[in-house]
């Protein structure tokens, strides 16, 4: 049976990670909304693959998935992703987490438009820190936009 040091030295670098990788998840909203786009490397590995295609997107490599968004936001002046309700799993170097997301968007007229939907990803832990080497966005309903799953 392991000594109570090293179960509380396990459960301290679990409670690490996860923070990290909700860090990660907070700071993809803040680049996004930013519109920061080099910045997508401090989330994404060179090699994700992300699928965006309850969006519209087909399913691709980080920069070709990473250029269809940037593409997309492109046509709204603002937007404010919140992303809540992280469930997060830790197995070692890698992880699981899934978070909902909350976007409301705004056009050059001031319209607002919303969408909402779930992130599933899978992560990797690296030495510059945990990096999504897979994604699957799901959309789940919208306000004012086509339905994007059609």
């Amino acid at each position: 049976m392991p000594g109570a040091a090293a179960i509380l030295a396990h459960m301290q670098d679990e409670h690490a990670a996860r923070h990290e990788i909700e860090a990660r998840l907070d700071l993809y909203a803040t680049i996004i909304d930013a519109r920061e786009w080099p910045r997508l490397e401090e989330i994404f590995l060179p090699d994700a693959v992300l699928d965006y295609s309850a969006s519209g997107a087909s399913p691709g490599p980080f920069l070709e998935v990473a250029s269809w968004i940037e593409k997309g936001l492109s046509m709204f002046s603002r937007s404010a992703h919140m992303i809540t309700n992280k469930e997060v799993v830790i197995h070692g170097d890698e992880a699981t987490s899934r978070a909902l997301f909350f976007n409301p968007l705004v056009t050059s007229d001031g319209t607002v438009l919303f969408v909402g939907g779930a992130y599933n990803d899978r992560w990797r832990r690296t030495p510059l820190g945990w990096r999504i080497i897979d994604r699957v966005q799901e959309t789940h309903w919208t306000s004012g936009l086509p339905d994007l799953r059609a």
